[in-house]
């Protein structure tokens, strides 16, 4: 673990997720200002889960809808104690759009394949 500050709190984060944190606060400072948790703990596994999601979205793509879903979950329930994590819903939204449009462009080709399956046997 190591001993991470900003300009609003300090946390205990792991050591593999410093780097992250120093680089979204210094793009984002404003991220933690009205961060509600006063538990050091509680606001350390909330650093640690900002970091892993900021490294998903920047490292791994998605295999599914079910993976972003699950990364705005999870950013909505950092949201609701007290970080500003509008920049990574952004992010976020970026992935999302394509995966939404492919999904739907999929849907479409299926409907298409039954109905015409559906006007040559009927």
């Amino acid at each position: 673990m190591a001993l991470f500050s900003s300009s609003y709190g300090q946390y205990l984060v792991g050591q593999e997720h410093v780097e992250t944190l120093n680089t979204i606060f210094q793009q984002h400072p404003g991220t933690d200002q009205g961060f509600l948790p006063l538990s050091i703990s509680v606001r350390s596994v909330y650093m640690n889960l900002l970091a892993e999601i900021s490294i998903a979205v920047d490292d791994t793509p998605y295999q599914d809808a079910l993976d972003v879903v699950g990364a705005i979950n999870q950013v909505k329930d950092l949201e609701r104690e007290g970080l500003d994590l509008t920049w990574l819903k952004e992010k976020i939204e970026l992935i999302r759009l394509p995966m939404l449009e492919a999904t739907v462009a999929a849907a479409n080709e299926m409907n298409q394949r039954a109905t015409l399956l559906t006007d040559n046997h009927f």
